[in-house]
């Protein structure tokens, strides 16, 4: 059986392009108002059952929801879109780069609000028993942070073609010296962490 769309091989290569382009935003646009509309179902769905309930599990879908941005779903709809399409191969390898980059940046952000929520309520239920404790896990959640950012850029370049082994091989040299280099600073601060988080003394 024939490809139902073979006849636009025989076309001009202006119609042909012309039948690409409109593919290309007919796709593009369906796509991006089902993502939209999909999101704002969800978000409703979750309200709605997060003020029944008052779950944690809730209200971090509730975080995600509200930190999918705008641009992350425009580059899933280009992608859909150029997919369809089929432009060229060249153009298809730009938009996978482009929105594989797109979602590690999104991925970083949701990743972000949700350590920023768990770490906030595990402060907020020890805050009243030990008011020192909110300044250590604060700074447990930026050191936190900072190895979640190091992940997520690392795979990212991964994932668009660039070689990592030599940059993860650099750093893994790099911080053994560092660490050699403030063994002792390190060394007293892990000690100031085990003793605020163990609370080994007694007042009194």
């Amino acid at each position: 059986m024939l490809n139902q769309f073979d006849f636009l091989k025989s076309l001009p290569v202006s119609y042909n392009f012309s039948f690409k382009v409109l593919t290309f935003f007919l796709v593009f646009i369906v796509s991006y108002f089902l993502l939209n509309l999909v999101k704002k179902i969800l978000f409703s769905l979750y309200q709605s059952r997060f003020l029944e309930k008052k779950r944690a599990q809730l209200e971090i879908v509730l975080k995600v929801l509200e930190n999918i941005k705008g641009y992350f779903l425009i580059s899933v709809a280009l992608y859909f879109g150029t997919i369809y399409a089929n432009f060229s191969v060249q153009i298809d390898k730009m938009i996978l780069k482009m929105f594989t980059i797109i979602f590690f940046i999104q991925a970083l952000q949701i990743l972000n609000t949700v350590i920023n929520y768990l770490l906030r309520n595990y402060v907020k239920k020890r805050s009243d028993q030990d008011p020192e404790f909110a300044s250590t896990v604060g700074l447990m959640g930026i050191g936190l942070k900072f190895l979640v950012f190091s992940f997520v850029v690392l795979l990212a370049l991964n994932n668009v073609g660039i070689d990592v082994t030599s940059l993860i091989a650099g750093l893994g040299v790099g911080g053994v010296a560092a660490a050699l280099a403030l063994q002792n600073i390190l060394s007293d601060l892990f000690s100031s962490l085990t003793i605020i988080m163990d609370k080994p003394f007694i007042v009194g």
